[in-house]
């Protein structure tokens, strides 16, 4: 039930769409917890100028530790692209806010693994 919810919850929150550069699926989580936690505001990743000239597509995953307060205290690029597509995603996440885990009603530090799918728009196609 738990992982239900969670994947509800993230595809809810993640459900970014019309971006050049977006969340894949909802986030894995690695402490238990009642309620996942999720974006407090949308996570808007800027696909680099460089990739997009080149072509460059893939899925970057960053685990996050988030903090009981909702920060963002620690990144590890757990599946890499190449480095401007990894830093693109990694500033994307721990820019936005977060609304922290909760376990017992109260607010829980957690980490979860975030995919950040960069794909470019087929031609013709709106971004």
């Amino acid at each position: 039930m738990r992982i239900l919810l969670l994947t509800l919850a993230m595809t809810l929150c993640f459900g970014l769409t019309g971006l050049a550069a977006d969340v894949a699926s909802p986030p894995t989580a690695e402490v238990a917890f009642d309620t996942p936690p999720a974006p407090a505001t949308a996570i808007s990743p800027k696909y680099p100028e460089a990739a997009r000239k080149e072509g460059i597509t893939g899925m970057v995953l960053v685990k996050i530790s988030i903090a009981a307060d909702g920060s963002v205290t620690r990144t590890e690029i757990a599946q890499s692209v190449r480095k401007d597509l990894d830093q693109a995603a990694v500033e994307a996440l721990t820019t936005a806010r977060w609304t922290p885990a909760q376990k017992d009603g109260k607010p829980v530090a957690c980490e979860v693994t975030v995919p950040i799918q960069f794909k470019l728009a087929e031609k013709g196609e709106k971004k």
